[in-house]
């Protein structure tokens, strides 16, 4: 026998608490069911649960059902903010997450920085880093470098904050912090021309293209050197390597299909 839902019955489930058929009504294709049984199971779920339901409903094809989802996940707010930060990880909702953790405000502010500082959810820093700098916060704590970068321990707590700031495409930051290494650390206890190359690659990103070339352009040629000196000529034969792409990338102002081309030539 054909099931209809009604928002009488709605109601009736909402009084019963019987999460389950409400959570079906969520699937229904009348708009204003759905919309009911948002309001109904925000009222009744726990909200470590409401949330799980609400963020399914984030990918509603109804512009008033998804926006009834995010004024209830920010009526739940501060519980709600974990699994919303896991949630940016779907790209078909990630634009509503990021609005649902914005209009949450300030409680979103520590958990985000909690997850960027983390190594566990690396791949989410980028998006958690653009929702906190729209808070107001730029700067993300993270141990302070000492006055001389001078030892192996130093060096790491600087190559830890580089691997944070690069995720979040902080890269002035991390041009500041390659500055340091190759004029606090000891050369001849470094990769030197690694650390040029990811400078340069930095400047790339930051649109400071005669920097990167000019970077480039002398790493490449104290490296080929090098290995001619060192009889390794015929290792030249190839001369494809990360160094020429963002050489090219530079040298085409940022116009990486171009680069791209030219590179394959190489």
């Amino acid at each position: 026998m054909f099931f209809r839902i009604t928002p009488k019955k709605i109601k009736k489930w909402e009084s019963k608490k019987n999460i389950n058929n409400l959570s079906k009504a969520l699937k229904d294709n009348r708009t204003d069911i759905r919309l009911s049984a948002i309001v109904s199971l925000s009222k009744i779920c726990d909200p470590q649960e409401a949330v799980i339901y609400l963020v399914n409903m984030l990918n509603d094809e109804d512009s008033k059902v998804k926006m009834s989802a995010i004024a209830a996940l920010v009526e739940i707010g501060e519980q709600g903010i974990e699994y919303l930060i896991d949630s940016l990880q779907k790209k078909e909702i990630r634009s509503s997450v990021q609005e649902v953790l914005l209009k949450i405000g300030n409680p979103s502010i520590n958990p985000i920085l909690d997850v960027i500082t983390s190594k566990n959810k690396h791949y989410l820093r980028k998006d958690l880093y653009m929702i906190i700098k729209e808070l107001g916060v730029d700067e993300i704590p993270m141990p302070d470098l000492p006055e001389q970068i001078s030892d192996k321990n130093n060096l790491q707590i600087a190559f830890d904050q580089i691997e944070i700031l690069n995720d979040c495409e902080a890269y002035e930051k991390v041009i500041k912090i390659y500055d340091r290494i190759l004029n606090e650390y000891p050369r001849f206890a470094i990769n030197e021309f690694d650390i040029r190359r990811d400078r340069a690659i930095a400047y790339c990103h930051v649109e400071r293209y005669e920097e990167a070339e000019r970077e480039l352009s002398e790493v490449i040629s104290t490296v080929e050197e090098s290995i001619i000196r060192q009889g390794f000529g015929a290792m030249l034969g190839n001369k494809k390597s990360n160094s020429h792409y963002w050489l090219l990338v530079a040298r085409f102002k940022g116009n990486t299909d171009k680069a791209m081309n030219e590179f394959m030539r190489l």
